[in-house]
C-alpha cells in the first residue's frame, strides 16, 4: 500500500545521476525498474526519515525542558516527551 506516493516526489525532488537497469528480468517483473534503492523503497525511504526527524525533535525538546525544569510547564512537556 503506498501511502504518500513517494516515486511523484522522488522524481520531482530527487535527482539521481545515472539511469540503472534493473537486476534482472524477474526484478523488472515484480515492478523493480532499476537498482536504486530510494526509487524502489517506495514511500519507506520518507518514513523513515520522518521517524529520524521525530527521534531528534524530541531530544532537543527534552534537553530545552531539563535545562528550563525550574517551570512546571517545562516539567510537564519534558515528562511527556521523554515517555514518547
Amino acid at each position: 500500500m503506498d501511502i504518500f506516493g513517494a516515486e511523484d516526489w522522488y522524481s520531482e525532488y530527487l535527482k539521481f545521476n545515472a539511469e540503472t537497469e534493473p537486476y534482472n528480468a524477474n526484478f523488472e517483473m515484480f515492478g523493480i525498474g532499476d537498482m536504486n534503492f530510494v526509487n524502489n523503497s517506495g514511500p519507506y525511504f520518507i518514513i523513515i526519515v520522518l521517524m529520524m526527524v521525530e527521534f531528534i525533535a524530541l531530544m532537543i525538546i527534552n534537553y530545552i525542558c531539563s535545562k528550563l525544569a525550574n517551570y512546571a510547564l517545562a516539567r510537564w512537556i519534558g515528562v511527556r516527551t521523554y515517555a514518547a
